[in-house]
């Protein structure tokens, strides 16, 4: 899959940054003179490198919902969005509805355990809801549904975090 930067270069030639090119910034900026950081990423250049988001409020909690590729390429993205909506020091608990996801490479689970330890840390949680299809037997089989607090659905992981404690 290619994705990342797209423009034109000099003599009107159009510049495709893949993936395997996006290995460090110094390997991008040596090439065709550009430079190019994942967690810079607009909305259309987010679905170009295989996920969207939507973020929401739903009373105390935050969810983020993610649709198609968790992987390398959106990764930088997803931690840009989670620190842009979790305030350093604060104590909140995000949900992830995953129903969205089609897959997560070892680079999206890596996120989300980071991304659980920060919030953590804080005295927050992260939890899922929502694991389908590949997604979900991938969690089985490593184990993360016993990292994670995992509910069937959106809405079964609203009802049991607004309960009071």
């Amino acid at each position: 899959m290619v994705f990342g930067y797209s423009g034109v270069k000099d003599g009107g030639q159009t510049l495709i940054v893949s993936s395997a090119e996006i290995k460090s910034k110094e390997t991008v900026a040596k090439r065709e003179g550009i430079f190019y950081d994942p967690k810079e990423l607009k909305p259309r250049e987010l679905r170009e490198a295989g996920m969207e988001t939507t973020v929401r409020e739903e009373g105390q909690v935050l969810v983020l919902r993610l649709e198609g590729k968790l992987d390398a390429a959106s990764a930088p993205s997803f931690v840009a969005l989670f620190e842009e909506h979790v305030a350093p020091g604060a104590a909140r608990i995000v949900l992830v509805d995953a129903s969205g996801l089609d897959y997560v490479s070892s680079a999206g689970v890596r996120v989300l355990l980071h991304a659980a330890k920060k919030l953590e840390a804080q005295g927050g949680r992260l939890v899922i809801a929502g694991l389908s299809g590949m997604v979900a037997r991938l969690f089985e089989l490593s184990y993360l549904t016993h990292v994670f607090t995992v509910y069937a659905s959106v809405s079964d992981a609203l009802r049991e975090l607004s309960r009071p404690a």
